[in-house]
C-alpha cells in the first residue's frame, strides 16, 4: 500500500523569530534564560517562549539540546568515584541551524557551534558563560545603566 507523503506546511516567520536567530548567529550558543531575556523580554511565561522556540526548533532554524549536568559523587571510596548523572530538569541550550542561517542570510554557515552541542559532546559551559556575561552587559548599557569602574580596589 502506497501512502502519499505528508505535505509539509509553510512556516511563517514572523519579526521575532527572524530576531532569535539573529541572535543565535551572534552569539553562538544560548542558554534558555539569556534568550529569554534577550528576545522574550516583554513574554512572562516560559511556556509562550517554549512554543515560539518549538516551532523553530522542528522546522530546523535553530537547534536545542539538554545537556548532562555532572555532579561529583561525595562517596570518596573507589567504587564510587564516577560521575553521576542528574535527569531532572536542565537548562536547554540553543544554537542556529543551517536552515535558520540561510534564512537570515548568512553567507556561510559556522557549523562549530551546532557541532559543540553534538551527542558526544560535553556542554560548553565556559562559551555559554561568556554569552550570558556579554548579554548581561549588552541589556545594561540598552537599558541606559553606566558602569563604574573603581581606580582602587575596595
Amino acid at each position: 500500500m502506497n501512502k502519499k507523503p505528508k505535505s509539509k506546511k509553510r512556516v511563517y516567520l514572523q519579526e521575532r523569530d527572524t530576531e532569535v536567530m539573529r541572535t543565535l548567529a551572534r552569539y553562538g550558543l544560548l542558554r534558555l534564560s539569556t534568550l529569554h531575556a534577550l528576545c522574550f523580554s516583554s513574554l512572562k511565561h516560559q511556556e509562550n517562549v517554549q512554543k515560539k522556540l518549538k516551532r523553530l526548533i522542528d522546522n530546523k532554524y535553530i537547534f536545542r539540546k539538554f545537556p548532562e549536568i555532572r555532579r561529583r559523587s561525595l562517596d570518596d571510596t573507589a567504587d564510587k568515584k564516577q560521575d553521576l548523572f542528574e535527569k531532572h530538569r536542565r537548562e536547554q541550550v540553543f544554537c542556529l541551524d543551517k536552515r535558520g542561517a540561510e534564512e537570515i542570510g548568512l553567507e556561510k554557515f559556522d557549523s562549530r557551534f551546532r557541532k559543540m552541542l553534538g551527542p558526544d559532546k560535553n556542554t560548553p559551559h565556559h562559551r555559554l558563560d561568556i554569552a550570558d556575561v556579554r548579554a548581561c552587559f549588552e541589556l545594561a548599557v540598552e537599558a541606559g545603566v553606566r558602569a563604574v569602574i573603581l581606580e582602587k580596589p575596595i
